[in-house]
């Protein structure tokens, strides 16, 4: 799989005529894909705000309906509550003046009351109870499973509407499988607010929420009514009705519940819902209406396949448009590619013929222009490096100056009038074995065996000169003595530190050459220890720091200089190699000589 993906990302990275055809196909298909994702995006937009806004509306006109009736039962509890027959029945009559005609009266007006508030909605009313205080009588109009007992203040009932006396509450149960629902508010006396008894409205919940169910339309979407104590009043699944909620779904509705109504998404079971709620402005019941968000972008979904569709179609004639682009375009850049990887090889003959007065025709002419310039360019270059080649050599050739030879002479005649023949035997030595090196003008390049022994000769020369010991220390592996360098590369360097680092006062002159191999480099440290260079002595050239010549008649013998050693170190080797310079003044100078490890051959080191 790895090597099929490196061939894919090959034929990508090296060929035009994939990425053509492939960039036309993406100008062709992009746009479109960008616009049927833009059209899916604000189609659903639309219909999720149109779906939103229509079940808000369905909400609302549900809850109204569902206010209205809460509204007329709380009326209705809130007459008979305050009615004075009410408040008398409970406040004066008991078993002791049941019988008495004027209780006969009040209890014939209560019940006349209650009476007709059962007639006047039968099916929504399943009784009226009126609790007494401790000592009174209870009355009961319609069906009730209420137990009868001496003393209904501790009934739960009784209990929470005397605790909460001036609010009505929704009492909602689940009893026997089947959801009860009843109303209780306390009955006060007028002047000082003491509890007479509570009234309790049985209420019939399907009665009550019989909309509900005529409004259920569709299977896929529910709705359900929730009181403040988590409890569902009311759910389209039967089976729900009267269960808590979980402590999950109390943890995702608590922070809509302080609001009234509104809107949110919410992700059940791996679907997202879209759901919208209102608030019973008559007891704080929630109302939930829950709709799948596939359902709502159904239509949307059906839009954007058949914008697929012609997305593929598109696609098909790109790529037919593609092929065309490829036969017409690409076969001219495929000759001229040809023609320039047989240029790269040397092949300056090549010539590309295209008949066309287009961009493509201009371009193959001013390649055939090129070529036929870079072939005449190429052979100017060759034959001026021929003659700098020729005019290092004759440089090379004139290292040792007239001036040097007469000083070296002068100083071996000086040694035979002090009859010093050890010491005119090894300068001579020392001299002809300069020459015979200098003489070498056929080559550029020697092993660097020789190089090291003609630094020793010029080091032994300029030892006897200047009558001050100088001691040259190799640091070089057997098998790299064999390695080819530059003829005349270390001399000047030697050079440079017998004539600038060194003085006659000092006791120790040392010059190590440490040769080291790196992979396929060579690495050779010329260091001193003599006085070292000054910050202020250096110059930058090329990106590198050399020292700047001051004196230029004590170099005399190296006259080409040290820039030009890192000068000819490019010309033959590239730009990486080269010469580098690392000094501290009081402690010595080192030039790092940088090189490719090759093998010395006298073929390849003939000019």
């Amino acid at each position: 799989m790895k090597r099929w993906g490196h061939r894919i990302y090959r034929a990508w990275s090296g060929s035009l005529k994939y990425k053509l055809i492939v960039y036309f196909i993406a100008i062709s298909i992009l746009p479109l894909m960008l616009v049927s994702y833009l059209v899916h995006d604000r189609a659903t937009q639309m219909a999720l705000t149109r779906d939103t806004a229509h079940f808000a509306e369905l909400n609302q006109s549900r809850m109204s309906a569902l206010d209205r009736a809460l509204q007329e039962i709380a009326f209705v509890i809130g007459d008979v509550t305050t009615n004075f027959h009410t408040t008398y029945y409970l406040q004066n009559i008991d078993a002791a003046n049941y019988e008495s005609d004027r209780s006969f009266n009040v209890l014939s007006e209560v019940g006349a009351k209650l009476d007709n508030i059962l007639a006047a909605k039968p099916l929504l009313y399943d009784a009226i109870v009126l609790l007494p205080r401790k000592g009174g009588l209870p009355f009961f109009r319609g069906l009730t499973k209420l137990a009868y007992t001496d003393d209904f203040t501790a009934h739960p009932l009784y209990l929470a509407s005397a605790e909460h006396s001036t609010q009505i509450l929704w009492n909602y149960a689940l009893t026997e499988g089947k959801p009860e629902l009843v109303v209780s508010k306390s009955i006060m006396d007028v002047f000082d607010g003491e509890v007479l008894g509570v009234a309790l409205f049985y209420i019939n919940v399907p009665v009550l929420l019989e909309e509900m169910e005529q409004a259920e339309s569709r299977t896929d979407e529910s709705t359900m009514i929730v009181n403040e104590a988590g409890q569902l009043v009311y759910h389209s699944d039967a089976g729900r009705m009267g269960s808590m909620l979980s402590e999950q779904d109390r943890s995702g509705l608590a922070q809509i519940w302080q609001e009234d109504s509104g809107s949110f998404t919410r992700v059940a079971d791996g679907a997202s819902y879209v759901v919208t709620f209102m608030t019973s402005k008559v007891n704080g019941w929630k109302m939930f209406h829950i709709m799948p968000y596939a359902t709502i972008t159904q239509g949307v979904d059906q839009l954007s396949r058949t914008v697929l569709a012609v997305t593929l179609v598109v696609g098909g004639f790109a790529v037919f448009l593609a092929s065309g682009l490829y036969l017409g375009l690409y076969r001219p850049i495929a000759m001229l590619m040809r023609a320039m990887k047989r240029v790269e090889i040397g092949q300056f003959g090549e010539r590309v013929h295209l008949r066309r007065v287009d961009e493509l025709g201009s371009l193959a002419r001013a390649f055939n222009f090129l070529v036929e310039r870079i072939g005449v360019l190429i052979d100017d270059v060759k034959q001026e490096q021929r003659e700098k080649k020729e005019q290092e050599i004759r440089a090379l050739q004139a290292q040792i100056t007239p001036h040097f030879l007469y000083n070296t002479i002068h100083g071996i005649k000086s040694l035979a009038r002090m009859n010093r023949p050890q010491e005119i035997e090894g300068m001579a030595g020392a001299l002809i074995d300069l020459l015979r090196i200098s003489a070498r003008g056929d080559r550029d390049t020697v092993t660097l065996r020789d190089e090291l022994h003609y630094v020793r000769s010029y080091a032994k020369i300029m030892e006897f000169r200047y009558q001050m010991p100088i001691e040259i220390t190799v640091v070089c592996d057997e098998e790299l003595l064999d390695c080819a360098i530059l003829k005349f590369t270390l001399q000047p360097l030697v050079e440079n530190a017998i004539l600038h680092a060194f003085t006659r006062d000092m006791e120790d002159r040392s010059i190590v050459i440490d040769v080291q191999a790196h992979e396929d480099d060579l690495t050779i440290a010329v260091r001193d220890n003599g006085s070292g260079i000054p910050p202020e002595r250096f110059a930058e050239r090329s990106g590198r720091c050399f020292p700047v010549r001051v004196d230029s008649a004590r170099q005399a013998f190296n006259s080409m200089g040290i820039a030009n050693i890192h000068d000819r170190l490019q010309l033959h080797f590239g730009e990486p190699y080269g010469l580098t310079f690392e000094s501290r003044p009081g402690e010595g100078t080192t030039v790092l000589v940088e090189l490719p490890r090759q093998r010395f051959s006298a073929d390849d080191s003939s000019s």
